[in-house]
């Protein structure tokens, strides 16, 4: 079969039986398609819409317990609470290692005269009794004068012995420093009953240690509260208060500053029992912290006018209990608030993030949706495009045919020609 007798029976079989309405209405929907195709393809390229997601507001920290305070109920003896302590006795001891003081320095020796007409001895001498050894040989201590060359051994010891021993511990090698601290000792003796000294000294040579200038600080710290404290009575209040304020060189200013005019007001009698408890409570309760003993020092200051006479220094050991009560209550209370704050902080944390994760994700899905649209919408555009082209081939092909035939049929088949009569 020839191509033109295919092409006919194409033509006779398909387009002839074919209505123009279906051309028309399939070249409508192809064209239909290109257009939702670009709607898609320009849908596709707007870009997705960040979703905003706000941050929550952080709630207000919550309010702490109020600042402790004292009352007077905490202090009587209905509180459950340790009663005061009681001030340890003075105990004395001597030491006896020497450390030579050059005679020829002036200063030194003034400073010796002063003290030896502030504190009178009547138990023991100054010098009591020994004598000088030279291990290497006296000829060595007489050409160098060094003490590491003559040795003091005491028979029968003196207040010079205790002196020696303080100047040893604190590293008092020149004249100079022996001085200063026998004008310190000098000044302290000043404020102890005049019955009283020689043994003071004792103890205040024999709690002397350090250094001379921390010695210094201490000793002139604690003569305000000892010339309070001092009695005829006996020394009970000296060795804890010398030892407390050597011990704690750090913190001893700070408390004796405020012990001194608290002592005052405080009944003659109780003064060294309420010493004594603001030194125990100070190591044991407020373990050194100088602010929190202060502030309950104080709080207890404004009840003295409350409490009964005789019971000061119970009283004060029972504020310093409670105080201590409230104070770790209190701490512990701030604790759980800011616990409880910080874990709803981090709620709150943790599930904006979360909304944030979802958001990207949300963002991220719509993208993705976008991209497919669009590969979708260009395969759908250039599918129309190329029918379109297709259709309109064949529909022009087809005309081309039918008007062939027609014009093969007219020449076949001419018309009459008239003929003339």
């Amino acid at each position: 079969m020839t191509l033109k007798a295919y092409l006919s029976k194409i033509e006779d079989k398909y387009l002839f039986r074919i209505s123009r309405l279906f051309w028309h209405v399939l070249v409508g929907l192809v064209t239909l398609s290109l257009i939702v195709g670009a709607g898609l393809v320009a849908w596709s390229l707007i870009p997705v819409a960040t979703k905003h997601v706000a941050r929550p507001e952080v709630p207000a920290k919550p309010t702490y317990p109020p600042p402790i305070g004292i009352s007077l109920a905490d202090v009587s003896p209905a509180a459950k609470i340790v009663a005061g302590a009681e001030v340890p006795a003075t105990v004395v001891e001597s030491q006896k290692q020497e450390l030579r003081v050059d005679p020829d320095e002036p200063l030194y020796l003034a400073a010796k005269q002063v003290l030896e007409k502030v504190v009178p001895l009547e138990k023991i001498t100054w010098p009591g009794e020994g004598q000088w050894t030279y291990p290497e040989g006296e000829r060595y201590w007489q050409f160098y004068k060094q003490e590491k060359y003559r040795k003091w051994v005491a028979t029968t010891p003196g207040a010079d012995d205790w002196l020696r021993n303080a100047f040893e511990r604190v590293g008092a090698t020149s004249f100079k420093d022996r001085a200063a601290l026998l004008n310190s000792y000098s000044d302290l003796m000043r404020v102890i009953p005049l019955a009283n000294r020689e043994d003071a000294l004792a103890v205040v040579a024999r709690e002397t240690k350090g250094s001379v200038s921390s010695s210094e600080s201490i000793l002139h710290a604690v003569k305000p509260v000892i010339e309070i404290v001092s009695t005829e009575g006996g020394l009970g209040y000296l060795e804890p208060i010398l030892e407390f304020s050597f011990n704690n060189t750090t913190e001893a200013e700070g408390l004796l500053g405020y012990m001194a005019p608290f002592i005052k007001k405080i009944d003659a009698a109780e003064r060294v029992s309420v010493m004594a408890v603001m030194i125990q409570t100070f190591e044991r309760s407020f373990a050194h912290s100088l602010q929190q003993h202060q502030d309950a020092t104080q709080m207890f200051e404004s009840l003295l006018p409350s409490v009964p006479k005789g019971k000061q220094a119970e009283y004060l050991a029972r504020c310093y209990v409670r105080y201590v009560e409230k104070t770790e209550s209190r701490a512990r209370a701030i604790r759980e608030l800011d616990d409880k704050y910080e874990g709803s902080v981090q709620a709150i944390e943790a599930a904006y993030q979360a909304k944030l994760g979802i958001a990207a994700m949300d963002e991220i899905a719509a993208k993705t949706k976008k991209n497919i649209a669009r590969a979708t919408a260009s395969a759908s555009i250039g599918g129309g495009i190329v029918a379109l082209l297709l259709i309109a081939m064949i529909l022009v092909f087809m005309s081309i045919q039918r008007s062939v035939r027609v014009i093969e049929f007219k020449l076949s088949n001419p018309p009459d020609r008239e003929q003339g009569g």
